[in-house]
Formats: structure tokens, sequence, C-alpha cells
């Protein structure tokens, strides 16, 4: 009797694991706003606190904002200029972005803000525009700028240090480039020309200087991300039609492969942690214009995140912008009409992988 009751239990156990690891369930949180009706996160650190945008009382302007994990969002001003937004923050609460510099909104600049500092200036390549995209733990920042003038056809990625200042990174040939992330061991990952007709993703590290990563066959390749085990995520043209366009992971030892497409038009990729995890947004089918937040897994692939919280919740969870190593996941999406900020948290809490520095 005995063995006969055991297997059918185990059986069930076993079912509802798989059940439970199948349909993970997240909470979703409202970041609100700063006034204004509308907001967009665009990053989010292990710590939980979240960045991004949110307009003002009146919708008229714009400010970068942080949200700490007390839920208050706090406004980080801007360098002079009407408008600015956040884009990164390290675990030292470390926030980047860029603000308009004069009262019309013109000129942009790079900035870094932590407290009690407030919004630092990073100044520019020469020119009169540059963005911050990524930052790491030891305040590394990277992005793009205008090496002279205001001629936009001239963009450099940079990578910026407190010691060493703003520093060229160069290109892969044609006049344009843009780092979009840095990882804590000062690797850089963007895009840039090759020549009059392709685009591709690139590695840049102090020792190697430049290095182009390649497509998957077409002639335009972009890296979003790259996590501390060189994980880089991106998307790349299939052709040079341009018509094709699937997201890549890339490695030393694997070169760029194919992540594939769930059923739908690509939209774009965001971010990549430690876990490998990974976080997109597609056009499901039929397109009807809007796209969907979507998580990647090595276990799973692609899963639309809208159908992993709650069906009476009331949001369209639209753009996933940052997923952390505890697997809570920032970006923005529509709730009562308005597009918000959000915040997905897991149900069943991971333990977070130990920093890939103190493992080398």
């Amino acid at each position: 009797m005995r063995e006969t009751n055991t297997l059918p239990r185990y059986a069930l156990l076993m079912l509802l694991f798989a059940l439970s690891s199948v349909a993970q369930v997240y909470t979703v949180t409202d970041l609100g706003t700063l006034g204004g009706s509308s907001s967009l996160a665009t990053a989010i650190n292990n710590l939980g606190q979240v960045v991004g945008q949110s307009s003002k009382a009146g919708d008229l302007v714009s400010h970068a904002f942080l949200r700490g994990t007390s839920g208050a969002m706090h406004d980080l001003g801007t360098l002079g200029g009407p408008d600015s937004t956040a884009t990164g923050v390290n675990d030292f609460s470390q926030v980047i972005g860029w603000s308009a510099v004069d009262p019309e909104g013109i000129t942009v600049h790079a900035f870094l803000w932590s407290h009690p500092g407030g919004m630092q200036d990073l100044g520019t390549l020469g020119g009169c525009y540059s963005l911050a995209e990524g930052i790491d733990n030891y305040g590394q920042v990277v992005g793009g700028s205008i090496p002279s003038g205001c001629d936009f056809s001239l963009f450099h990625a940079f990578r910026w240090t407190q010691s060493d200042g703003m520093l060229d990174l160069g290109t892969l040939g044609s006049q344009y480039s843009e780092a979009t992330a840095v990882n804590s061991y000062g690797h850089v990952v963007g895009i840039s020309g090759v020549d009059a007709f392709s685009y591709h993703a690139f590695l840049w590290t102090r020792g190697t200087g430049i290095e182009d990563l390649g497509t998957l066959g077409g002639c335009f390749s972009r890296a979003d991300a790259i996590n501390d085990l060189g994980q880089v995520l991106g998307e790349s043209t299939t052709d040079c039609l341009g018509s094709d366009e699937h997201p890549f992971m890339w490695t030393r030892q694997t070169g760029m492969q194919d992540l594939g497409l769930p059923p739908g038009t690509f939209g774009g990729m965001n971010a990549i942690n430690l876990y490998g995890q990974i976080v997109g947004n597609f056009c499901p089918q039929p397109c009807t214009g809007m796209t969907h937040a979507y998580l990647w897994t090595k276990a799973r692939g692609w899963t639309d995140l809208n159908t992993m919280i709650p069906a009476n919740s009331g949001w369209l969870l639209v753009v996933p912008t940052g997923i952390n190593v505890w697997g809570r996941i920032t970006g923005y999406g529509i709730i009562n009409g308005q597009m918000h900020a959000f915040r997905l948290a897991p149900q069943a809490r991971r333990k977070p992988l130990p920093p890939a520095g103190e493992d080398r």
C-alpha cells in the first residue's frame, strides 16, 4: 500500500512544481508620476530603485526621476534647461541621463546625478550634444557625443570617468558610433557605422579597443546591453534588406546566437541580468501598433509578460526596460488610458547570483 500511494503523490508534486515554474506570476506596481499624466521607467538597479522620465504638472515639461524603495518619486531637476531624462542607475544610487542646458532646450548634455552632489554636467567631446546611456558600479559612464560643432552626422561613442573625463572610443570605420552599456570590467558595447551602408554592434575594451561583433547575416546589428559574464544582448538583421530583424546573444565562446522571435513583429532588446534573463518588446500577431513586454529565459524562450500578471490588473505592459538579479522588471505600459512606469516583482523570490567579479 505504501508503494502504490507514494508514486501518485510524487508525480503530483512534480506536476505542481512544473506548473509553478511555467506559470510564474508577477505583482505589478504603478510607479506614478511627478504630477503630470505620464511616466516612463528606463532602468532598475539591484536595490530595486527605478529611474526614468515623468511629465510635470501641466504636462509641458518632463524631468528625470529616481524612485526609491520607500515608494517616493524624486525629481532630479535639470542642467538649466526645461527637460531631462534618466537612463541608468547603479547600485550606489548614481543616476545618468541627459538634460537640456539652455532655456530653449536645444543643447543637451550628459549628466551624472548623485546624493548629495546633485546633477553634474559631463560635458561633450567638443561639440554641442552628448547622451549618457550606461553606468557601472564604479561610476564609469558611457554614451555618445558630437566631437565638434552641432553636426549630428558626426557622433562618437565615449567612456567617462571622474579621473579621466570623456574619452572618445572611435568607430568601426565611419563617422558614427554610440555606446549603450558598460559592465563592471569596463567592457563597453554599442553600435558603429562600418561604411556608408552598414552598422554593426561593437565591443570595446581597454586592451583590444573597438571590436566588430558582426551580424546574423545582414548589414545591421546593435548591442544594447552587457552583463558581468560578458553576455552581450542586441538585435541584428538577417539580410541586407533590413526587413528581418532578430534578437541575439553574443559571447566570446559562442559568437552571435539568434534568440528567435515569438509570433509577431520585432520591437527591441533592452536588458539582460546575471542569470541571462532578457527583457524586450514585440508586437504580437495581428500587430495593431502597440508592442507587448516579453521575458526570455534559456529554459522557456520568449513569454509575454502580460500573461504573467493578474488578469484583472488593468495593465497593458508595453515595453520592459530593465531587469535586476532578483528578477524584478521595470518598464512602461498603459493603465487607465495613460502611459505609466511600472515595476514587476516575481512572487517566488530567488537568491541573486554572487557578483561575477568576486568569482574572478
